[in-house]
């Protein structure tokens, strides 16, 4: 997967002059209230336009790069995904949604980190490949039974556990 990273002084160049909203549910929401503006405009043009965020004839974030930012910054919703693979710690991944779009988004020291731009097809298909499909372990049993007719049953059925035959002789 390919990240889209920002610093802070990248956001608030795109904050400052590509009109970004900021929603306060966003974790970027610091950004617009401190009304943080750029150390180096010119530093963060420069790397904007060389990794392709902006668009240096119209001067406005690119397609591509504002499906990764404005489901971060513009969020209706978040959606929290925690695997914890085997012996492992939990890993956590968090999407940040709005409209059809879902974009993976952490913070990892002074960078943003932001995921390709899914639709909800694919979010569905990247949570699955994590879903692990219940082994099969039997029949279930749901039943009411008086405590006489449960210890009768289990007798029975530890017989069966034993003997491996579905017929019990009474």
């Amino acid at each position: 997967m390919s990240y889209l990273a920002l610093t802070d002084d990248e956001l608030a160049l795109l904050r400052f002059t590509c009109d970004l909203f900021f929603v306060e549910e966003s974790p970027l929401f610091a950004l617009e209230e401190q009304h943080k503006e750029p150390r180096d405009y010119a530093g963060a043009y420069h790397a904007l336009v060389e990794r392709n965020v902006i668009d240096p004839h119209e001067f406005r974030i690119t397609d591509d790069a504002l499906n990764r930012i404005a489901p971060v910054t513009e969020c209706d919703a978040r959606l929290t995904h925690i695997v914890t693979p085997k012996g492992e710690s939990a890993r956590r991944t968090d999407y940040w949604m709005l409209d059809e779009i879902a974009v993976s988004y952490e913070q990892v020291g002074d960078r943003h980190l932001f995921g390709v731009d899914h639709d909800h097809a694919e979010l569905i298909e990247t949570l699955a490949r994590h879903l692990l499909p219940r082994r099969a372990s039997g029949d279930r049993l749901d039943i009411v039974c008086s405590a006489l007719e449960y210890v009768a049953l289990g007798v029975l059925l530890d017989q069966l556990r034993e003997t491996r035959r579905r017929d019990v002789s009474l």
